[in-house]
């Protein structure tokens, strides 16, 4: 790149604050976090969830006329 355009982006990034509005990674700032390998821990509402949600094998999945895949429906009489 030409010397005087990259000194322009640079003045121009400069004078918007662009370094400022870079997102920094937890991983770095939380050391708690870097002990853990940047395993976060999971509150009890997510745990609770996860139990109560259906594993993979459990329930057949549906499918509909476009194949799409939908709710089970309740069967014909019942």
């Amino acid at each position: 790149m030409i010397a005087r355009v990259r000194r322009t982006h640079s003045d121009n990034a400069n004078t918007l604050g662009l370094a400022l509005r870079i997102r920094r990674h937890r991983l770095f700032e939380d050391i708690e976090l870097r002990r853990m390998g940047g395993r976060r821990r999971h509150t009890l509402e997510e745990r609770l969830t996860r139990r109560e949600r259906p594993t993979l094998g459990s329930a057949p999945l549906h499918r509909d006329a476009r194949g799409r895949f939908t709710a089970p429906q309740p069967a014909p009489g019942s």
